[in-house]
């Protein structure tokens, strides 16, 4: 091959060497995550069928190399870190750091960025990757920081014995300090550089965590909802009432209605009616006698204009005689 000089192209200078230089490094490195994150992945799906068909000894197994690649990832991961702070400015706006395998990364060291942006900016699979072997108290604060939808998502990755205490945590959750922030920030960032612009908080409680289940599959909010009830069966009567809606009424047959509502007092009826669509109330007085109809709409009638509170409080009772009505095996 003909040197630059032979083919009469100029020699590059010192800085256009060391830029090169820095391509190469940061290529090779990136291809060698590529490949760990890929094998990684792999023995993440073997250790989750391990749990679920293997013996203690064979999950440890499992969970050991798990470990061992994952330092490897966390070695070669730290010093790609290191390489984008020295990577030379001019390099910085036309470096493919800008893509979405490597922008999470590169983020972290602008001042702009703040924790809650930085956990946002982190794809679903990288994020779960790096928290799923955390305390749940962490996660639980990593989940609240995240948009509901892709919260849900990571969420549902989650073992079941992992899901249930960081419902519980999440539910009791108040407003994330910038202390706590910063130390996510450094969690995933493995420094002590969490941006001081952490200009808003994420917060819990238990409307955050009605907003995560609502959004996992059927069948894993079923085994959550029904681990919870044998556990903590005051925090799954608290996530019920917030998800139930008194409307879903009309879900049942109209040979279920006259049973359901059978041993429901006509005041407590009339009041649940209070707040209701009036196309949901006709409905309901089409699958009664018209003498309970009339019963139901003196009352209503009687007990004039009721506190909202009051009819929420009403309507979550009957919602629970439903329920148990169910259980029962009565409807």
């Amino acid at each position: 091959m003909l040197s630059n000089k032979e083919e009469g192209l100029p020699e590059p200078d010192e800085d256009t060497i060391k830029h090169l230089e820095f391509i190469k490094k940061f290529d090779t490195l990136a291809e060698k995550l590529e490949q760990i994150g890929y094998e990684t992945q792999l023995m993440i799906k073997d250790c989750d069928y391990a749990y679920k068909n293997y013996e203690n000894k064979d999950k440890n197994e499992v969970e050991k190399e798990i470990y061992q690649q994952y330092g490897n990832m966390y070695y070669y991961m730290n010093y790609l870190r290191n390489l984008v702070v020295e990577c030379p400015e001019p390099l910085k706006s036309a470096m493919v750091l800008c893509d979405n395998d490597y922008k999470p990364m590169y983020e972290v060291h602008s001042k702009e960025m703040n924790t809650i942006e930085l956990i946002q900016s982190f794809e679903i699979e990288r994020l779960f990757n790096k928290i799923w072997r955390e305390k749940p108290e962490i996660i639980a604060q990593i989940l609240v920081c995240m948009e509901v939808k892709k919260a849900a998502e990571l969420f549902q990755k989650l073992h079941i014995n992992t899901q249930i205490p960081v419902i519980e945590i999440i539910s009791k959750m108040d407003e994330l300090n910038p202390i706590q922030l910063a130390r996510l920030n450094t969690l995933l960032t493995g420094q002590n550089t969490a941006s001081s612009n952490e200009n808003y908080l994420a917060k819990g409680g238990i409307d955050c965590v009605v907003e995560i289940l609502c959004l996992t599959h059927k069948d894993i909010f079923r085994e959550i909802m029904a681990k919870i009830e044998s556990i903590n069966s005051s925090l799954a009567d608290e996530i019920t009432k917030m998800m139930s809606v008194f409307e879903d009424i009309v879900m049942l047959s109209d040979n279920e209605v006259p049973i359901a509502l059978k041993d429901v007092d006509d005041f407590d009826l009339g009041k649940a009616l209070k707040s209701v669509d009036g196309e949901i109330s006709k409905w309901i007085f089409r699958k009664l006698s018209k003498e309970r109809v009339s019963s139901i709409k003196k009352q209503m009638d009687k007990m004039g204009p009721v506190n909202i509170q009051d009819v929420k409080d009403t309507q979550w009772k009957i919602i629970k005689h439903i329920r148990t009505l169910k259980k029962k095996g009565e409807l």
